[in-house]
């Protein structure tokens, strides 16, 4: 099941964007450069307008590679704070957010709409959703707040459908339901949405059916998400079966004494998400030890790790391992996490604060929400950098005017530079 686009550009002629700046990722960034597209893909780059194209100048903007939101959940998204309090114990939040969910009824749809909205407002090419409960496909129709300009920023969701089933008794259930769902998504789904499974966390899996869900993926060749190494309530649950953790499936109804083997690991988990032929993403991953950055780093080609900085800043974890995940070799993506523990869906907002408190050059932060997540959702022969035959999926950022920068890579930590929609820039130059 590759991740599809519903783009078709087939009827558009060539045209040429020019640009302040153009941030290739893959090459240094071209300063007054030209991007040529033809039907949707790159033809060409550099200084020089090609010849064949209609030229359209954009001003004093910046064009990237489109950026990539891994993890979010649009249900929140009507939120206008985060759930809770900052540092508040994963358990408690978690009471808040059933509460929450509970308390939604048809505003859940209008949450996604608004989410979808925003994240096309931040220039979000591909959003990787967790999308829970009985969701429809109809409420991840893309398009925009403003219905007579429809943007077409958003143009692939990846739907990873959470399943909970923590008790023995609840593993049939939730194993026919994803096989359901993944049958559906086969011939129902709207073209710009491809199916994923998130079996939830470790916490409300049952070990017997992650295995059975990762053996569903790999027969039908869809991506995974698990929320993993979160809290230290959850490493208290995986290494002794005790504490707040466990209170919270107690009070459910769900605890089940010995189904998480004392002296589980992180890594354990990681090598059952893998043990199929599945793309992984492990969902924060926030008290990695050693061992487990170690077991992230073997098993990159099909894992990657989806780090959500403010989200991780909400809840004032421990100090995040970016730098030992790096230098092992483990493939970091970034998600904005919901607006349930985040202020807003901004990917660029996450690079920014990566910079800010890794001490992280911008060109390495900057891979982590194009190349390394087009890398993270196998598509890094058609998203992440800026290459001739790679899709024109762009995100354009506005310049301040009357400004400059000896690194214009340095742009991208200004708060005043947000994207824009170009082909509404465009809208009378083409189509």
């Amino acid at each position: 099941m590759p991740i599809r686009t519903p783009t078709n550009y087939s009827n558009e002629p060539p045209i040429a964007l020019r640009a302040r700046w153009i941030v290739p990722v893959a090459s240094p960034p071209l300063a007054d450069g030209w991007l040529a597209v033809d039907r949707g893909r790159i033809v060409s780059l550099g200084t020089t307008p090609p010849g064949q194209a209609q030229r359209i100048d954009l001003g004093n903007v910046m064009i990237l590679p489109g950026l990539i939101n891994a993890h979010t959940h649009l249900e929140f998204s009507l939120l206008e704070r985060p759930l809770g309090e900052p540092g508040q114990p994963l358990p408690d939040w978690i009471r808040q957010v059933i509460g929450y969910r509970r308390s939604m009824g048809e505003d859940r749809t209008k949450a996604i709409a608004a989410g979808l909205a925003e994240s096309q407002r931040h220039g979000s090419i591909l959003v990787g959703e967790i999308a829970t409960g009985d969701w429809q496909p109809e409420w991840y129709q893309a398009g925009s707040a403003d219905e007579q300009e429809p943007s077409v920023q958003v143009s692939r969701l990846v739907l990873f459908h959470e399943l909970i089933g923590f008790s023995s008794t609840a593993i049939a259930g939730r194993v026919e339901e994803a096989q359901t769902r993944l049958i559906a998504g086969t011939s129902q789904l709207p073209a710009h949405l491809t199916l994923g499974l998130s079996p939830h966390a470790p916490y409300t899996v049952h070990p017997a059916l992650l295995r059975q869900l990762v053996a569903q993926a790999d027969r039908q060749s869809c991506p995974l998400a698990m929320h993993l190494a979160e809290s230290p309530e959850e490493m208290e649950l995986l290494e002794h079966g005790t504490g707040p953790m466990r209170k919270l499936l107690q009070d459910a109804g769900v605890w089940e004494a010995g189904v998480i083997a004392p002296g589980t690991t992180p890594s354990d988990y990681l090598r059952a998400l893998t043990s199929g032929r599945s793309r992984v993403l492990a969902v924060h991953c926030n008290y990695f030890s050693a061992e487990d950055i170690a077991t992230a780093a073997a098993l990159r080609e099909r894992l990657t790790v989806v780090y959500c900085p403010r989200t991780h800043a909400y809840f004032q974890h421990a100090r995040y391992p970016l730098a030992e995940m790096l230098a092992a070799g483990v493939r970091v993506a970034l998600g904005t996490d919901g607006r349930c523990s985040n202020p807003d869906l901004n990917v660029l907002e996450e690079v920014r604060y990566v910079v800010a408190n890794h001490s992280l050059p911008v060109e390495q932060a900057l891979q982590m929400a194009t190349l390394h997540a087009a890398e993270a959702f196998g598509l890094a022969d058609q998203l992440g950098t800026l290459e001739q035959n790679k899709a024109a999926e762009l995100t354009v950022l506005r310049l301040p005017e009357g400004s400059e920068s000896a690194d214009p890579l340095d742009w991208l930590l200004d708060q005043r530079v947000q994207a824009i929609d170009w082909r509404k820039a465009t809208r009378g130059h083409i189509g």
